[in-house]
């Protein structure tokens, strides 16, 4: 490994470009696909090699299942069978796993566990670096509002506060830590924080879709996670397929570089999503491949993935005067300086190691995943139903309770059939359990039902093990309904006529509707799809071997008409709390002051940070260190945290704000800080928060980033759906 400072590093770029012709230049912006991983009918990919002897390809994407095998052979042909000898960095898809799966991103985000996701994100790096991977398109860190657009399983949920973290990260974890001085030590790769931006609030949910938003909820929900990914030190940014405010963000200059790098700093590579800037064309802002390739070049979009607008029109851009050679240069010279500071253009075999594959899959790095699983479960009502002692008879009912279907979208692990199950996770618990799938997902199974109802019968409990195969959630799968099939709930009805009591174990990658099983069963477990050792982490729950501790991360709706529904939402001047405002409006509009609707409740089932725990935890005493925060300077903010149960357990302890009265209208509520604080049983502790200036800022009307004077309420609670504050005041 080299040690270089980054000025020396733009020299060594520098002499090389010298030496570049314009083909090659062109080709150190070009992603190709390996195979048939890319298949648009725009750009070939079985001419791979010849394309790489040609000095056309800069960036190599690979499904990640794949061996390092092809990989190294190709890269032999980029170092030693080309001009220059420029090696390739290669690409791959790695969300929440390479052999190793843990749980979905939404899932772990429940966790509010940042070191453990930090942990388990560096594990997916160890084990992808050694076959040759040094990049990869992740993490996605949209702040999702709909759970019916289908990637809302691949995000950070609905908070940018906690998305921000969760991010953070992510981008750790990939990267070796904060910075890119930790890579090019063969261990770690080059992070893509993603899509940016405005995906996640593609209009009805619908992937792919529009999306229209104001500056100020751009600038204070959607572009927050990115702006601390790009602090974080990630090395890549990949782009979304949408248009924003009518302009693709593919080949957008504000977006890309006034806003990403102008205003945000950003100085790594730029990729286009698969076929995104191609795809401007048919969206019906560039009337040419030429036009998009033009337009990209000028927004510093600095890798071509999928089409090959660039390698079609860059020369002819030049020849006509539009494009300057330095305009292909600056795009060149960032993505040189990355694969200097990955370390392959000192050691283009830095991240081949077939010693290290032993590593995979290994002992370790299952122990990562069996906490993870344990710690993402979101435990959402228990009637008294939970734990589940040893010697309890179990019927473990339901399409999911014998599946290896654990893994969930974007699984890149050739291990599937090993992921542990339920019934398997349950059995090496040492439960009793007796297993009848009763229905298929999505169809009936003759005699499944009477079967499954004969084993509740003589059972103490029963494991209700429902939800969505991993293939309903993910890129293109949107969804009108979010509840389950009709063969589940006819599957859940007969059960529940069989009067004994019932938990519900929800497989899923989105929120679904849970106002049925919320009425009508003892326990609910929000189980996500978990990963590798999904089973392993269920049965850690149900003992009460691991007590959870996870919050949501994303509301659950209690029907699809109320979406897009979340916690930080801005008041209206007939809020739901009359108590907000002038008590003359009340006695004016007394039955028109609540925008609720007339068919049902307009709160979600699940608030953001809901979840309960096997402990008891009450909040007291809450107190703030002063009334006024002067600018500069910083006040406390605490609780007393009890544990009145019998059991030591972990509360998930969030600090909300609000700003009363501001220049652009706030949130009635937004989260600024969390703590996970472990109390013993029958004990109390202090929580404590401290809040600055900075705390308060936020991007105004103008997007001046600002905290600005006035009145600001701080609450301290176990979800959002917390009431007790305390006020301040900013004042100069």
């Amino acid at each position: 490994m080299v040690n270089r400072t980054d000025a020396e590093i733009y020299k060594l770029v520098d002499e090389l470009m010298e030496k570049m012709t314009l083909e090659e230049k062109i080709g150190q912006l070009m992603l190709v696909g390996i195979g048939h991983t890319l298949d648009f009918g725009i750009l070939e990919t079985t001419d791979v090699p010849e394309r790489i002897k040609a000095g056309k390809v800069g960036f190599a994407l690979q499904n990640a299942r794949s061996g390092g095998d092809i990989r190294y052979r190709l890269q032999k042909i980029a170092v030693e069978e080309t001009r220059l000898g420029i090696p390739l960095m290669f690409n791959a898809d790695l969300l929440h796993g390479f052999f190793t799966e843990f749980p979905i991103p939404l899932a772990i985000s429940c966790s509010w566990d940042t070191q453990m996701i930090e942990d388990a994100w560096s594990i997916i790096a160890e084990e992808a670096t050694c076959t040759g991977l040094n990049y990869t398109n992740a993490p996605m860190i949209e702040v999702s509002r709909d759970p019916r657009w289908g990637r809302v399983a691949e995000g950070i949920g609905e908070d940018p506060y906690l998305g921000s973290e969760v991010a953070k990260a992510q981008v750790r974890g990939f990267q070796g830590g904060k910075g890119m001085e930790h890579l090019a030590n063969g261990h770690t790769m080059i992070s893509a924080i993603k899509h940016y931006v405005g995906y996640s609030a593609a209009e009805g949910g619908r992937d792919y879709n529009t999306c229209d938003m104001s500056d100020n909820t751009l600038y204070n929900i959607y572009l927050r996670p990115f702006k601390a990914g790009v602090q974080e030190g990630a090395g890549s940014v990949m782009t979304s397929f949408n248009t924003i405010n009518n302009e693709p963000v593919s080949c957008s200059n504000r977006m890309l570089k006034k806003i990403l790098r102008d205003e945000f700093g950003f100085s790594g590579m730029i990729i286009s999503d698969a076929n995104s800037l191609y795809e401007t064309i048919p969206h019906g802002h560039c009337e040419s491949v030429s036009e998009a390739a033009y337009k990209g070049m000028k927004a510093t979009l600095t890798i071509e993935l999928g089409s090959k607008c660039y390698e079609e029109s860059i020369a002819g851009l030049l020849e006509e005067g539009k494009l300057q050679m330095e305009d292909v240069n600056v795009c060149v010279r960032y993505n040189l300086f990355m694969k200097y500071k990955c370390g392959i253009m000192d050691n283009p075999y830095l991240y081949f190691d077939q010693d290290r594959q032993k590593e995979h899959y290994s002992t370790e790095h299952l122990a990562v995943a069996r906490r993870a699983a344990a710690g993402s479960i979101v435990m959402t009502k228990n009637n008294a139903v939970l734990p589940i002692e040893k010697n309890k008879k179990i019927a473990l009912i339901g399409p999911f309770g014998n599946s290896h279907d654990m893994l969930g979208t974007w699984s890149a692990t050739p291990k599937k059939e090993e992921s542990v199950t339920i019934l398997e996770g349950l059995q090496a618990a040492g439960y009793d359990v007796n297993y009848a799938a009763g229905c298929m997902v999505h169809e009936e199974i003759d005699g499944g039902i009477e079967e499954a109802v004969s084993l509740v019968k003589d059972s103490d409990i029963v494991l209700l093990a429902l939800g969505e195969n991993s293939v309903e959630s993910g890129e293109a799968k949107s969804k009108r309904s979010l509840h389950l099939s009709n063969a589940q709930m006819k599957l859940a009805h007969a059960v529940k006529e069989a009067g004994k009591p019932i938990v519900l174990l929800l497989t899923t990658g989105r929120p679904l509707i849970l106002d049925w099983f919320d009425e009508n069963v003892d326990g609910i477990l929000v189980t996500w799809f978990l990963g590798s050792m999904a089973g392993h982490g269920i049965a850690d729950v149900i003992s009460a071997e691991h007590n959870p501790s996870a919050k949501l991360s994303m509301s659950f709706p209690r029907h699809e008409g109320q979406i897009p529904v979340y916690y930080n939402h801005q008041n209206t001047g007939r809020p739901i709390d009359r108590t907000e405002t002038d008590s003359r409006l009340k006695n004016i509009y007394p039955d028109l002051f609540a925008p609720q609707y007339i068919d049902g409740e307009w709160k979600p089932l699940y608030d953001f940070g809901y979840g309960l725990s096997y402990s008891k935890f009450e909040y007291s005493d809450l107190r703030i260190s002063a009334d006024t925060l002067k600018r500069g300077e910083q006040l406390t903010v605490s609780v007393n945290l009890e544990n009145t149960s019998d059991m030591d357990g972990t509360e998930t302890v969030q600090l909300y704000l609000r700003d009363l009265f501001a220049s652009a209208v706030r949130p009635v509520k937004e989260l600024c800080g969390f703590k996970k604080v472990f109390v013993k049983a029958g004990e109390k502790v202090r929580v404590s928060f401290d809040v600055n200036e900075d705390t308060l800022k936020y991007y105004d009307a103008e997007l001046n980033y600002v905290a600005e004077n006035g009145e600001f309420r701080l609450f301290i609670g176990g979800s959002s759906n917390v009431g007790e504050y305390v006020t301040f005041r900013l004042v100069d």
